[in-house]
Order: C-alpha cells, then structure tokens, then sequence
C-alpha cells in the first residue's frame, strides 16, 4: 500500500473514516434501523446491537474507508484531482458496495424497497463526501 505511506494518504484516510463513520451511524439509526426492524416486526432479533455486530461495523467500515479512499486515489491517478475524479470514485464505490448490497437483499426479500429507495442515495451523498474529503488531502501529495 504504497499509496497510503504518506502523511496526506494516511490523513486522507483517517479523516474520511471519520466522516464515513459518522454518517453510516447516521444514516442506520435515524432511518435504516427503524425502517428495518418494523419491516420485520414479526421476527424476533433483527438488526440487534451488540459487541458483535459492533465489530463487524468496525471491520466494514475499515473496509469501506480503505476501498473508496484507493478507488479515488486511483481515479485521481488518471484524470487528476477532480470533481469528475470525485464523482467517479464516489459513484464506483456506490455501485460495487451499497447498490450491490441493497439489490441482494431486495431480492431475497431482506429488505423493504421504499427503504432502499431512501438508503441508496444517502449512501451516495455519504460516498460523494468521502471522496471529496480525500480529494482534499491526496492533492496535497501530488
């Protein structure tokens, strides 16, 4: 990870983890966690939170931080920092993450689509800020 060995990548990452972080706890308590545990109010259990699933979150959201910070830094290494380079590492992370995520469970019939409906361009603007946030220090190491 060569890419993240300098002060403004590895700041790049911790800030837009952040932010990222923030907004995922956001978005699931004020809108996702409700919508979902009414959906399913007859099954006991679903969305629970505990140590467990909290660590699981930890691990996606490295995950998630990791995967769009790169996506933007390698977008940036073909069309320079950008909006376009924002909007396209934003828009690819959107898609192989949430939209992927969203779609299974839609289909499998995990998920109610007036949720999704919300959800995905929420996760968008989530993505658009994120890369914009790496946007903001990459180009300091260019």
């Amino acid at each position: 990870m060569k890419w993240l060995s300098d002060k403004p990548a590895f700041a790049a990452v911790v800030w837009s983890g952040l932010w990222l972080t923030l907004s995922e706890v956001v978005r699931y308590f004020v809108y996702v966690m409700p919508e979902t545990r009414e959906h399913f109010a007859v099954i006991e259990g679903v969305a629970p939170m505990n140590l467990g699933v909290f660590v699981l979150w930890s691990l996606w959201m490295t995950l998630l931080t990791l995967v769009v910070v790169y996506f933007y830094w390698l977008h940036a290494k073909v069309m320079g920092h950008s909006l376009k380079a924002v909007l396209l590492s934003a828009s690819t992370s959107w898609l192989m993450f949430f939209v992927l995520f969203w779609f299974g469970n839609l289909n499998m019939g995990l998920a109610k689509l007036t949720t999704a409906v919300v959800a995905l361009p929420w996760a968008w603007f989530e993505l658009l800020v994120t890369c914009w946030i790496a946007k903001s220090f990459l180009e300091r190491s260019s």
